[in-house]
């Protein structure tokens, strides 16, 4: 059986960065695909129901972004406003 995880994607700002989260989430244990959206900041990931939304987040942010599920509210707002892969 799979599951879906929606996870709010913030940093990504290029074709690079849809990327680096696409790999990022796809090494995760569990997962079997990730659908990146750049203009919608978000990612899709199916998995197996083991790979806990925690995790997912933090192999994202282990790339320079910030996630998130989709559906929490962010206690902050903003942001650097460059690109994750690019600003080092």
């Amino acid at each position: 059986m799979s599951n879906t995880t929606l996870l709010k994607i913030e940093g990504m700002t290029c074709g690079h960065c849809v990327r680096s989260v696409s790999k990022a989430l796809e090494g995760v244990p569990g997962v079997q695909s990730a659908a990146v959206d750049l203009a919608a900041g978000t990612a899709a990931v199916v998995h197996d129901g083991t790979a806990l939304p925690a995790t997912l987040a933090q192999a994202v942010e282990e790339e320079g972004y910030t996630a998130s599920p989709a559906d929490a509210r962010p206690e902050t707002e903003g942001g650097s406003g460059t690109c994750a892969c690019c600003a080092g």
